[in-house]
Formats: C-alpha cells, sequence, structure tokens
C-alpha cells in the first residue's frame, strides 16, 4: 500500500518493497559482517577449540603419568618397608644366635679351666686344710682363662703371663705361687703332741675374727696370718664358714 503524502510523492511502506534474496543465495546476517569473515571467525574459533583440545589431552596425559608415578613410589616405600622389617628380623636373629654362642663359649671356658684347676689343686689336695681345696681352686680360676683353645695362665692385661722358665705359666706353678702367700690353706705341720693342743679354748689366744681377716686386704690377710702359729692358722680356718 502506498501512504500519500500532501501534494508529495508516494512513500512506499517500509520492508515492503525490499529485495528478496534468490533461491540458494546465503542471507547476510543483521550484524554487517560478510560470509566470508563469518567463515574466518567460525575458523579461528574451531583452531582454538583445537588447540585447547591438544592442551587438554597433554594434561591429562601428564595427570595418568603422575598417578602411575605415585603409585610405583608407595609400591617402592612398601617393598622398603618390607626390607627393612625383613633385617630388622634377621638382625634379632643374629643378635639372638651371637647371645648363645657367647653363652656356649663361656660355658665351655669355665668347664675347660675348671678341669685343669682341679686336676692341678688335686695333685696338693692331700697338703690343704680342711675345705682349702674349694677357695684354692675358685682362687686359680679368676686368675686362668682360655686363649686360641689352650687353658693359660692370665696377667691382668689378659694375655698369657710367662713363668720363672720362660714359658708360659702352668698352673701347677700358679697353684704353687699362690699356696706360698696363703700358707693358711695347708695343713699344720705340728706333730700331734709336740705343740699346741688340741683344745683351743685356752691355747689359740686372743685373735681376730675370720669375717675380720676376709675384710683385710689380701696382703694385710697374708701378713697377718703369718704372724700367727700353725695351731692358730689352723683354727682360724676351721671357723671359716663352709
Amino acid at each position: 500500500m502506498i501512504e500519500e503524502t500532501g501534494g508529495g510523492t508516494p512513500k512506499p511502506e517500509a520492508g515492503k518493497d525490499e529485495p528478496k534474496p534468490s533461491p540458494g543465495e546465503t542471507p547476510k546476517p543483521e550484524t554487517g559482517l560478510s560470509t566470508e569473515a563469518i567463515a574466518e571467525l567460525q575458523s579461528r574459533i574451531d583452531a582454538q577449540q583445537a588447540e585447547l583440545d591438544k592442551y587438554r589431552k597433554k594434561a591429562e596425559q601428564q595427570e595418568g603419568r603422575a598417578k602411575k608415578a605415585e603409585a610405583l613410589l608407595k609400591s617402592e616405600k612398601t617393598e622398603v618397608a618390607e626390607q627393612v622389617d625383613t633385617l630388622s628380623q634377621q638382625l634379632e636373629i643374629a643378635r639372638q644366635q651371637q647371645e648363645e654362642l657367647v653363652s656356649q663359649v663361656a660355658k665351655l671356658t669355665h668347664t675347660q679351666v675348671g678341669s685343669t684347676v682341679n686336676n692341678a689343686v688335686l695333685g696338693v689336695a692331700g697338703n690343704l686344710a680342711d675345705g682349702a681345696a674349694g677357695d684354692l681352686a675358685s682362687l686359680m680360676s679368676s686368675h686362668m682363662g682360655v686363649r686360641d683353645g689352650r687353658v693359660v695362665v692370665l696377667t691382668e692385661n689378659g694375655t698369657p703371663r710367662i713363668g720363672n722358665s720362660g714359658k708360659e705359666m702352668s698352673a701347677a706353678e700358679l697353684r704353687d705361687e699362690l699356696l706360698k702367700t696363703r700358707p693358711y690353706f695347708l695343713k699344720s705341720k705340728v706333730a700331734p703332741g709336740t705343740g699346741g693342743s688340741s683344745d683351743t679354748s685356752g691355747s689359740i689366744g686372743v685373735m681376730k675374727s675370720v669375717s675380720e681377716i676376709a675384710a683385710m686386704a689380701d696382703h694385710e690377710a697374708t701378713a697377718y696370718l703369718a704372724t700367727l702359729t700353725p695351731e692358730q692358722r689352723q683354727y682360724v680356718y676351721s671357723q671359716a664358714p663352709k
């Protein structure tokens, strides 16, 4: 419809006579962009999307490797912990075996030393006072040990002691040395009826008690006993606890 204006040229209605696109022709968007511009923009968007997909895939791969590494680390930690536990058990077994070995060696040493000492003490058993054999054996044992499978007399430093002959001191030499400094281990040589009396109530006199002598230093006890008569020494020794 054509509107009439007063005295002027008729003006067509808006949109009525605008040209329409022919069939098959892409209509222009209302933005005013050309088809080529839109295609180029879409191409850029597709390229950016492809780039994002590439980065996303790369990130997923890195995450997968990180998870594998974490799982491997946990597995290695578990394996190391198991190895440490196994090693600890082995060390404990080795410690127990060592303690058992030390105990067996100590028992064997005691047996070897005891046998050697007993043989040496038996050699003078007839000359020892009553109860002296056990004390002499204990004293000898404290001076002896086993070195290289042999029972030997030891110095204070734990090395084999050399006797007067220039060779390693024997158990018999140690025994005789100890008896020289401890005459109270020996029987009295006074023949019956030749001196003193079997009745000790009046002939022994006032002496130190056994406990007092035991509390004295070794050399002091030896010096004190040397001042006593054979009968007095015999009496002192008879009072020692059996």
